[in-house]
């Protein structure tokens, strides 16, 4: 499997994201922007409702949280999201940001 993991950037409802309008920012940050599937990061879609969601199928989620934290940190984001990461095909998520989390981080 080329990209075994997801990385959740979440933002809840207290955060100062209005719109997923930054997803392409964020492939930029992560250095694909083209969407480039042999790429070790691929921002592939979003979710809105109460929060706004954007995924990124990776090779290493804490690889691609690092190269988005000066993005979210410039926008103001990054005090509010919840980063966290599973494979694939798993279930249970772990939270990578912010490190005092406390509890199960569902979808």
């Amino acid at each position: 499997m080329p990209h075994p993991f997801i990385l959740v950037l979440h933002f809840p409802p207290e955060s100062p994201l209005t719109s997923a309008d930054i997803e392409d920012d964020i492939a930029e940050a992560v250095g694909n922007p083209r969407d480039d599937e042999d790429a070790d990061h691929i921002v592939d879609g979003n979710e809105i409702g109460d929060a706004i969601e954007i995924f990124v199928f990776t090779r290493n989620p804490a690889d691609a949280l690092e190269l988005c934290k000066p993005l979210l940190q410039e926008a103001g984001l990054l005090d509010t999201m919840i980063a966290a990461t599973r494979k694939v095909d798993g279930e249970r998520f772990e939270v990578l940001h912010p490190s005092t989390y406390q509890g199960e981080f569902r979808l």
